[in-house]
């Protein structure tokens, strides 16, 4: 573990020592000669095992210490600048549980930087391509609707709408179709300006209010269609330095078969990404970390293979996996059976829930299934699982009460005390492996074994160096998941 490694000036890796309950045990033993005297570990030698106990005399030291740590490894990270790419969504369509993985996982990543100090945003582009609102407005057209009408739409009345065009072949469009919409779109008062305005208002109004439920904000929230001008000047430069061409389908191409735009000129999800890159570059950031499903990894692999010719830049690609919904369909914006966040949110808020234990709870039904695995979305397991993070919550919120109680003589801990302490411990040493490896998982178990001790933890008989060390500690804890 790295940072007993540290501590104990040893090399020892995750595969060769692990801290489980409140101990480690190293099966290398032979050749770990332990410092004895070491004052944060009590060593136990059995057999053919070298145990270390954490001395829970020198708790706080060690909290210290990891902090100490932590701070002198990230100087080297003092200049670098990381940029977190996720949650992009479509104008016009529901944030569903499929969308939630993103904005919960980069919101964690952030977090996690944030804490150890180093320089991080997070950007998200709202989907308001040419392509996307076409449909809208075709279909409204054929349709004749009335803007009067149109008005009165809410974000689950266009949702509708956009499972009904992309799932209708009566709806595919032509070069004829975009020329006649492109004429009118950005012409100020037309019917196709306003069709997109309604939809642009719409959606924006329902994200700020998830996002405000959930206490997240981006440092960049920008449309698609804010990179048009790049991409219009990219073409040209692409071609002169024999970055692009165009293929015998009059798409143009990048010289590792990436396609940016479609045979009638729009341009497509890979030419908009390679555009941001670039613009990030000129902003001096130096770490990208996209948060994006595995259908993507091909895309994403293809982009940063071009990009890795052009300059240096680091470009990560965090993948998730897939949430299904009754049906056993993955839950994607295109089927009409899916969980709508707001209306989850909303629901449990008339039932008398406090938001801050809905949010708790989506967090740790998310976290219960780790990040690269499937699984299938069971509103009973969610109640379940909200009970659970509304006692966590309080539980949490009340240990500091204990401090102060006066008949509160009880200084022995527990063994249930001494595994939360030292989950709490592991929770600290997950970061470094967190963004070393670019991967949750191990701090996603971790949270979860954490929340099963501390159900079962006795909060009216917990001692008072329990509740003293575990404030000292669960301050990683309570800024990425219980502060704003």
């Amino acid at each position: 573990m790295f940072y007993l490694s540290k501590i104990l000036n040893k090399s020892l890796t995750e595969e060769r020592c692990f801290l489980s309950t409140h101990e480690i045990t190293c099966y290398e033993f032979i050749n770990c000669n332990f410092e004895i005297n070491n004052k944060y570990f009590i060593v136990e030698k059995i057999n053919i095992y070298t145990n270390l106990k954490i001395n829970f005399d020198y708790f706080g030291d060690l909290i210290d210490m990891i902090h100490e740590i932590n701070n002198k490894n990230l100087e080297i990270n003092n200049n670098k600048k990381v940029l977190i790419d996720h949650f992009g969504v479509n104008f016009g369509k529901i944030v569903h549980f499929g969308h939630l993985r993103t904005l919960i996982y980069g919101n964690l990543i952030k977090k996690l930087y944030k804490y150890i100090g180093i320089d991080v945003k997070s950007d998200t582009h709202f989907g308001d391509g040419n392509i996307h609102i076409y449909k809208y407005i075709k279909y409204f057209k054929n349709n004749n609707y009335d803007l009067n009408i149109l008005n009165k739409f809410n974000i689950n009345d266009l949702n509708d709408v956009y499972i009904k065009v992309r799932n209708s072949e009566k709806n595919n469009y032509n070069c004829e179709d975009v020329i006649n919409i492109s004429k009118n779109i950005n012409k100020i008062g037309t019917y196709e300006f306003n069709i997109r305005q309604k939809i642009k208002d719409t959606s924006l109004d329902y994200i700020n209010n998830i996002l405000k439920k959930f206490h997240i904000s981006f440092d960049f929230m920008y449309t698609e269609s804010k990179y048009y001008s790049l991409c219009n000047f990219l073409i040209n430069f692409g071609i002169e330095n024999n970055l692009f061409k165009y293929d015998n389908y009059n798409r143009l191409i990048t010289n590792n078969n990436i396609v940016l735009t479609n045979s009638i000129g729009e341009f497509l999800y890979a030419f908009i990404d390679i555009a941001t890159i670039i613009e990030r570059k000129l902003m001096n950031i130096s770490k990208i970390i996209y948060i994006v499903d595995k259908r993507q990894s091909l895309h994403f692999k293809l982009i940063f293979d071009f990009i890795e010719n052009l300059f240096k830049i680091d470009l990560v690609h965090i993948k998730y996996g897939y949430i299904y919904n009754s049906k056993n369909q993955i839950i994607s914006s295109r089927n009409e059976v899916n969980v709508d966040i707001l209306n989850l949110i909303q629901h449990y808020e008339s039932l008398g829930y406090k938001i801050n234990h809905i949010i708790f709870a989506i967090y740790l039904y998310e976290i219960k299934h780790r990040m690269q695995s499937d699984y299938l979305f069971l509103e009973n397991i969610f109640y379940e699982i909200l009970n659970e993070a509304k006692i966590l919550y309080e539980k949490i919120s009340h240990i500091e009460d204990i401090i102060f109680k006066k008949e509160n003589k009880k200084n022995i801990l527990s063994n249930i005390e001494k595994n939360i302490l030292t989950k709490l411990v592991q929770l600290y040493e997950s970061i470094h492996i967190c963004i070393e490896n670019n991967i949750l998982d191990r701090f996603c178990f971790i949270v979860n074994e954490f929340k099963l001790l501390m159900l079962k933890l006795d909060i009216d008989n917990i001692s008072l160096i329990f509740s003293q060390h575990f404030m000292k500690t669960i301050k990683l804890f309570n800024f990425i998941f219980l502060s704003n």
